[in-house]
């Protein structure tokens, strides 16, 4: 993307320089109260920077808001996969005690039904 933007932007630099070149004309600007002369290449170029500044002044915001939400967002992330990886600990523990119980009654049992003596069935 990033290579993209770069061949885009100097596509468009270079169509300015040729459009500034082939555009030597005088022309009058008025603004407000004031008026400039210049070539009408060169004004070109003073309307597409401002036009770029423009953009980036709209656009900052937006991005250093995004780019602070990602960055919380991928502490949450962490924050939530460190509480999974707890948990899942503590129920590899709890699974490891509840089958040291079974294998401990089964002992029990086993040893009860080894020492009672067996019921005459009438």
């Amino acid at each position: 993307m990033a290579i993209f933007t770069l061949v885009v932007t100097l596509i468009i630099a270079t169509l300015a320089v040729i459009f500034a070149f082939q555009n030597s004309t005088p022309v009058e600007v008025h603004f407000l109260t004031f008026t400039v002369t210049s070539t009408l290449g060169m004004v070109s170029w003073v309307a597409l920077v401002a036009g770029i500044l423009v953009g980036l002044l709209v656009t900052t915001p937006a991005s250093y808001r995004r780019a602070r939400q990602a960055s919380s967002q991928k502490k949450k992330i962490a924050q939530l996969e460190k509480t999974i990886a707890d948990q899942n600990e503590k129920m590899v523990s709890m699974q490891k005690t509840i089958d040291d119980k079974a294998a401990a009654l089964t002992a029990i049992s086993e040893k009860a039904e080894a020492s009672s003596p067996e019921q005459p069935v009438n």
